[in-house]
């Protein structure tokens, strides 16, 4: 009987649950309830609450469509942009007109509603 015990223990693969929300970043923001640093808010905030959604304007090629997300500063002097693709932010700058917001490769428009990617129309609200 005792060898029995021995053997079956030995045999017993263990259980490990994944404890749920455990799953911070280096900031403590936590994944699985949505959050992301903002560089802008310095804090961790849920894009799809505190932002404004573009989607893509060119579906034809792709069965899934993920949203862009823009978050524009208390003072409108800068706009994060959130990308699907990309692991982090980009920050954008106001430009002289007060509507328009760049960084390398990106634009966007505030009165338009539309994400330029290297001079393409690329995500819209």
């Amino acid at each position: 009987m005792a060898c029995i015990a021995i053997t079956s223990c030995a045999t017993k693969k263990e259980q490990i649950t994944p404890i749920v929300g455990a799953d911070l970043d280096a900031y403590g923001c936590k994944a699985s309830a949505g959050q992301t640093w903002s560089k802008l808010k310095q804090t961790c905030i849920q894009v799809f609450n505190v932002g404004t959604r573009l989607n893509p304007i060119d579906t034809k090629n792709t069965d899934t469509i993920l949203s862009a997300f823009v978050v524009i500063s208390d003072n409108t002097s800068q706009l994060e942009l959130f990308l699907p693709y990309e692991k982090d932010s980009f920050i954008l700058n106001k430009n002289s007109s007060d509507h328009i917001y760049t960084f390398d490769k990106y634009a966007y428009n505030t009165l338009e509603g539309i994400l330029y990617i290297n001079h393409v129309k690329t995500y819209s609200k």
